[in-house]
């Protein structure tokens, strides 16, 4: 997982990388490791700037989740 953030940032694939950050932020969360969890989803907030409405939607979604402490419950999609 690392290698591929590294990838999509050294080619400069915003998106990618965007998502890259959410889905490690998923894994963390479910490892219970919800600082590190929060950590990544901090980098994927470029969502709303790309216009990447449903992946902003599910960050928010994630971030509620972690905030709350919300036990791990699967993969997104999370908000409808």
């Amino acid at each position: 997982m690392q290698e591929s953030l590294r990838m999509a940032e050294e080619r400069g694939e915003r998106p990618q990388l965007a998502i890259g950050c959410f889905r490690l932020a998923e894994i963390m969360h479910k490892k219970g490791d919800l600082d590190a969890a929060h950590d990544q989803l901090n980098q994927a907030t470029t969502f709303r700037e790309m216009e990447m409405t449903w992946w902003a939607e599910q960050a928010e979604a994630l971030r509620g989740r972690l905030e709350r402490g919300d036990p791990w419950k699967g993969f997104a999609p999370y908000a409808e």
